[in-house]
């Protein structure tokens, strides 16, 4: 780990000879930055960050168009290939504000998730069409726009991926009912435009999971009629079938995501094959087919029972570490204790004991 050979370099360096040391000083900065190294290394906040979090939200016994049936929570998956292990943050809250007012505890239902690396924004879409910022280290969701098109509480309302476009700095949203619209939406001026709907040739589709390839510059979608990744033109919508088949064995393709570091694309299923917990996969792009990786630790579906009642949900992103891995926070109490035990015996053995450790040189 990055933290522990930080630690040796300062060890090594105060080992040097013709190099002495007070006792206090030393104490006070080995310390500062053995809680900094390990702070690093448990994820908690700093100025900066290594390695990224899969973001899924969950939603349970959704069975109404009531914007206050949901129980929406955020998750953080930080082993993909063992999604099982996923820990809770907290639920989607909508903070109220001049934008929307939400009832007391009403919780965002996001059905699209989207980081924005030029900002440091975590994005998303509800079923109904507001967009929110998410916190990150709470789940908490500040509501930014209500698109325009269909009033709250409307059935015509099922929006559901998202994606980020860094080359135009805007968001992709795609409504799975309605008229199938997808719209984009510029950053920072929160300025929306229908580009039209997702449509293959003159037959509508329900676009569930949206995803952008900054490499490629290509849109894919996630096509809930036959569960199949397609691609979406960013100039008006249109659906393209470049990718054959559907996503064989792996019923009911909600959203999807892009790892950035990796370049895998991930998708999440409204059931898994022994539960009726959501399940985490990967899509193959020669193959056009899905590999289940493991079932997640909660439910995406709407009614809480097997079958394809879905729209478009568990919105899911990759993102920045907000939150502590499990076991890091165990990494940092340790840590601690064995720092603050050993600046203890360094103190009972005295100064002369520290100076025979380090030289006798003078301090330049």
């Amino acid at each position: 780990m990055k933290s522990l050979e930080y630690l040796r370099q300062i060890a090594a360096a105060v080992k040097r000879p013709g190099r002495e040391v007070l006792r206090r000083t030393l104490g006070i900065n080995l310390a500062f930055a053995a809680v900094m190294a390990l702070a690093c290394s448990a994820g908690l906040p700093s100025s900066a960050w290594a390695g990224e979090i899969l973001y899924v939200v969950s939603q349970n016994n959704i069975t109404t168009t009531s914007p206050t049936a949901d129980t929406n929570t955020l998750w953080a998956v930080f082993d993909p290939s063992s999604p099982g292990t996923a820990m809770q943050i907290g639920p989607t809250t909508l903070v109220p504000n001049s934008v929307l007012t939400p009832l007391p505890g009403q919780t965002a239902e996001i059905r699209g998730l989207a980081y924005d690396n030029l900002n440091g924004t975590m994005y998303g879409i509800t079923a109904q069409g507001v967009l929110v910022s998410v916190n990150l280290g709470s789940g908490t969701t500040i509501p930014l726009l209500v698109l325009p098109l269909y009033p709250q509480g409307s059935i015509q309302n099922e929006w559901s991926g998202l994606a980020f476009d860094a080359t135009t700095d805007s968001l992709y949203a795609a409504n799975a009912f309605g008229n199938n619209e997808m719209v984009d939406i510029r950053l920072p001026s929160l300025t929306e435009t229908t580009k039209g709907s997702t449509d293959f040739g003159s037959i509508p589709l329900q676009i569930l999971g949206l995803a952008f390839s900054g490499a490629g510059g290509v849109l894919y979608g996630g096509d809930r009629s036959n569960d199949n990744i397609v691609t979406i033109s960013t100039a008006n919508a249109a659906v393209a079938f470049t990718y054959g088949g559907a996503t064989d064995g792996v019923p009911n393709l909600q959203e999807i995501t892009f790892d950035p570091d990796s370049g895998t694309l991930y998708a999440v299923f409204d059931h898994g094959a022994s539960s009726d917990d959501a399940a985490l996969g990967t899509y193959n792009f020669t193959t056009d087919k899905a590999t289940v990786l493991g079932d997640l630790p909660f439910q995406i579906d709407f009614n809480g029972v097997d079958g394809n009642s879905t729209y478009g949900a568990g919105g899911m992103a990759f993102g920045p570490a907000a939150v502590p891995e499990p076991g890091s926070l165990l990494l940092l109490g340790t840590g601690l204790v064995v720092l603050l035990g050993g600046l203890s015996a360094r103190r009972r053995g005295g100064s002369g004991q520290i100076a025979r450790s380090m030289g006798a040189g003078r301090i330049h």
